[in-house]
């Protein structure tokens, strides 16, 4: 079968038609790739902020409470300190009534 000029022709308008509609496909799916590789990049950028900010928080949390632990120990010896005082106060006031009275 003998094809003519004007199939021919037909035949190349159609196939640039195809060329050209693919290669809109091909732009828009790019296009579509960089935004959704945007939104995963935000998702990524927001849920490392959160990580950040929960970890200096975290940090914060263990110096406050490391200073506690700190202050109630210093507390605790203080208080055992005025505990030997008085200990020894009330030996020294026995001690006191018992050479009074002898």
């Amino acid at each position: 079968p003998v094809v003519s000029e004007q199939d021919v022709l037909v035949m190349q308008k159609a196939l640039a038609a195809a060329q050209k509609h693919m290669e809109a496909e091909r732009k828009h799916s790019i296009e579509q790739m960089r935004e959704m590789k945007a939104v995963v990049a935000e998702g990524q950028r927001k849920m490392d902020e959160k990580k950040q900010k929960r970890e200096r928080k975290e940090d914060e949390n263990k110096k406050r409470l490391e200073a506690s632990r700190k202050v109630l120990s210093q507390m605790a010896v203080q208080i055992a300190q005025m505990k030997e005082r008085q200990a020894e106060d009330q030996r020294t006031r026995a001690e006191a009534v018992r050479v009074g009275q002898a």
